[in-house]
């Protein structure tokens, strides 16, 4: 006896895409495409020769801007899971100009940062009692006609806070290798021209970035105006660098916005509401923490991020808190 078959309409074939989640720390670590750029692209930099022109007094390695403390500063942010991007565009990318690279910009590294500054945003103002407005990335906004190529920006107008401001050359035109060499005058000109975006948009952080690498940027002091004289410290990080032990470029500047709120939190009042001079809290040591007595000994807190720690990280150093003790 023959069994009865049943047939109906076929079932179309479907899959479903879901997004994986993967830690701050992987998303940050991935690969990044080639960057092409023209070979016919300016070998030198030109001088700023605007009437907010600044020559930083002096612009040393930024030493504290490490993989090492950088991953005990932001240890628990680095674990929170975020979903893998999707609206990131693939390379490789033709960097032909500096509109290019803007395009580039906005359309993969944007994407690939957005949910880990979101959810870094998120924990940092948790660990503070604090909520920031929400952090996007835009085309440089213009300061006395001033404009950088790109800004993080926190916020709405007109209360919106430049929390990091972006220059972009070609390799051709400069390389970080060129600070030490023998051509130190040029060598300094694109990061005078970076610091003088900082000075303007009354933020500290700041980032180059070429068809070869990343170079993040700190000013030092407390005023910022271009009439004042300022100190720099900078730390290059090569495009090609992946991996999840690695300092990274998406990570760096993931960083920089990260270190930025902690200044938007001491600040206090947007700048324009203040009278000139402006000031931002002085820049702390990356690699000092601060320790806590408690009943049953000590425990150790980082001022910037709010990691806690039951032992001091290797190689880091500490100053007893303000507040002598903690619950």
């Amino acid at each position: 006896m023959s069994l009865p078959t049943f047939q109906g309409t076929p079932m179309p074939d479907f899959s479903v895409h879901m997004k994986r989640s993967v830690s701050i720390r992987y998303a940050l670590s991935q690969p990044n495409p080639a960057l092409l750029g023209a070979e016919h692209a300016p070998s030198s930099t030109r001088g700023d020769t605007t009437r907010h022109a600044v020559k930083a007094l002096s612009i040393l390695k930024w030493t504290d801007s490490n993989i090492e403390v950088l991953e005990d500063l932001y240890k628990d942010m680095l674990s929170q899971m975020v979903l893998s991007p999707s609206g990131a565009k693939s390379g490789p990318f033709h960097l032909d100009n500096i509109e290019e690279a803007k395009k580039m910009f906005l359309e993969h590294l944007g994407p690939r940062l957005e949910d880990p500054i979101e959810q870094g945003a998120a924990l940092l103002g948790s660990q503070f009692g604090h909520q920031f407005p929400a952090v996007v990335v835009k085309p440089g906004r213009s300061f006395d006609r001033q404009t950088p190529t790109l800004s993080y920006v926190a916020g709405n107008e007109p209360d919106a806070r430049t929390l990091v401001v972006n220059i972009c050359l070609h390799a051709n035109a400069w390389h970080s290798s060129m600070i030490g060499g023998n051509k130190a005058t040029i060598a300094r000109r694109p990061l005078d021209r970076l610091a003088k975006y900082c000075l303007l948009a009354r933020t500290r952080y700041g980032f180059l970035m070429s068809t070869k690498e990343i170079v993040v940027m700190r000013i030092r002091g407390k005023v910022f105006d271009t009439s004042m004289s300022c100190h720099v410290e900078w730390q290059a990080i090569p495009w090609s660098v992946n991996g999840p032990y690695e300092l990274t470029a998406c990570l760096s500047i993931w960083f920089l916005v990260m270190l930025s709120l902690d200044d938007l939190r001491l600040s206090g009042s947007p700048p324009h509401y203040l009278p000139p001079p402006y000031y931002l809290p002085a820049p702390r040591s990356l690699n000092v923490w601060a320790r806590y007595q408690i009943p049953k000994g000590f425990f150790y807190r980082h001022p910037s991020s709010g990691q806690r720690e039951a032992e001091l990280p290797e190689g880091a150093e500490f100053e007893d808190s303000p507040h002598g003790t903690s619950s």
